[in-house]
């Protein structure tokens, strides 16, 4: 999960995979380059009236991100809570064991989606 600030014109990665491997995503993907990319194709710097130029993103690694336990499904749900946590402007993080967590955020999901939770 990225986080972009362009007034800031910074990236904050969160990334909660970080147990099932020594590969980070910030070792194998180029940010810069494709927010490049990003940028042009939606026509940016035409939509802020600004003339085109490289965005000099500065792209930060952030470490204290609660990680994923298990290898079966947990990935969405992690992204969905972490994504939860950003836009209601809470600091990211959990306070109990990281699968309580993800299946707590699932029965409140299905709660909200279907109108009843999982049995």
């Amino acid at each position: 999960l990225g986080e972009l600030w362009m007034d800031k014109l910074s990236l904050n990665l969160y990334d909660s995979f970080r147990l099932f491997g020594s590969m980070k995503i910030i070792d194998f993907v180029r940010f810069e380059e494709l927010i490049d990319r990003i940028l042009l194709e939606i026509v940016y710097w035409n939509h802020m009236g600004l003339p085109v130029q490289k965005a000099s993103i500065t792209v930060t690694d952030v470490t204290d991100v609660p990680q994923q336990e298990g290898m079966f499904g947990e990935c969405g749900v992690f992204m969905l809570m972490l994504m939860e946590q950003l836009v209601s402007g809470r600091p990211i993080g959990i306070s109990m064991a990281p699968v309580v967590a993800a299946t707590q955020f699932l029965y409140r999901m299905a709660t909200i989606y279907y109108g009843s939770s999982i049995q």
